[in-house]
Formats: structure tokens, sequence, C-alpha cells
């Protein structure tokens, strides 16, 4: 499976690339994002982001990738970074699919 998939500006992103920028952006720069790997827990130990950190991780992946994600299913895929990279992978897939932004 390719790392690239549709941004809504038209381009090709990568995905783990872009999500790790901003988790680092999210940590204020305690994690880089070169660090970040897929088995890395995104709460707690590891990135060690809050609860208010993922609500608000949450919405900056919506903006990023206009998407709407549904808080609850969001929360399950918050156990690594890989999880959360292929829950994210699933979404845009879907709504590049169908052309609607549904919940997660």
């Amino acid at each position: 499976m390719t790392n690239s998939v549709p941004h809504p500006g038209g381009r090709a992103v990568d995905l783990e690339k872009r999500l790790s920028k901003l988790m680092a952006e999210q940590t204020g720069g305690a994690v880089s994002w070169e660090e970040i790997e897929p088995n890395t827990p995104i709460v707690g130990r590891g990135i060690g982001l809050s609860s208010l950190d993922t609500v608000s991780l949450m919405i900056r992946i919506e903006n990023e990738f206009d998407l709407f994600l549904e808080a609850e299913e969001f929360a399950k895929s918050l156990e690594s970074f890989g999880s959360l990279v292929e829950a994210v992978r699933r979404k845009i897939e879907a709504v590049a699919a169908t052309g609607e932004s549904h919940a997660f």
C-alpha cells in the first residue's frame, strides 16, 4: 500500500509524514516528527498527548484533510501512531470514493 493519499487541494501527500508533523507540532516540539514510529503510543508514554491534546489533534486532522471524524471512533485509533495513520487513511479513501465527509 502506498503511503501517498489524495489531499483536498488535489495533490497527493505522504500521510504518515504529514500526520507525524502534525503530532510533533501538537507537542510543541517536545517530540520530533522523525522520532515518531508506527508503534509509538500517542497518549501517555511515547508522544505523550493528554486527552485535551488529542481533541485538538482531531480538529487539526479534520481541518488538514477536510474530514469529519467521529470522536468515539477517533479515540479508538489512538492506541499507536500506526493505528491512527491507518484509521485516517481509511477515512480519506472512503471520502475520496464517495465524495462525502462522513464520520469516521
